[in-house]
């Protein structure tokens, strides 16, 4: 109703542009004087989740960086940095992590995952029983 009377007092443009302010400073005037301790508790909560997440994420990442034998990864990097020191002799490197029972290896470059293998089983199924499943690229 108070929308109603201030387009009739004050005009269609000016009563409802009235409205908006006096709805906007209570909303302001609403939320500088409700901080509670309910709201408190919230964000202490939202805090230690986040915390709790970010810890478990690092945690996470130190085990699987722990126990592969893959190149060394970093969060958001990957294996950039490995990369990059190792450019030189980048070959060999690479080739460095293939052994006798390890013989595919995960590289993670950015947000892409990549992987090589030497595997006479996976290169068959790779080219030849499921060659339509895997991306090709048109180099030309």
């Amino acid at each position: 109703m108070d929308i109603i009377h201030n387009i009739i007092a004050h005009g269609a443009v000016d009563g409802v542009q009235l409205y908006i302010n006096t709805i906007t400073t209570e909303i302001l005037n609403y939320e500088a004087t409700t901080l509670t301790n309910t709201t408190i508790v919230m964000i202490m909560m939202m805090f230690v989740l986040m915390t709790t997440l970010i810890c478990s994420l690092y945690i996470l990442w130190a085990y699987e960086k722990s126990s592969s034998r893959d190149p060394k990864t970093w969060p958001i990097l990957g294996a950039q940095l490995e990369i990059r020191r190792n450019y030189e002799h980048l070959l060999d490197w690479i080739t460095s992590f293939f052994t006798d029972d390890h013989r595919t290896v995960r590289i993670r470059l950015l947000a892409r995952t990549s992987f090589l293998t030497v595997d006479p089983a996976n290169v068959q199924h790779i080219l030849k029983s499921n060659f339509s499943n895997y991306p090709k690229v048109n180099i030309l």
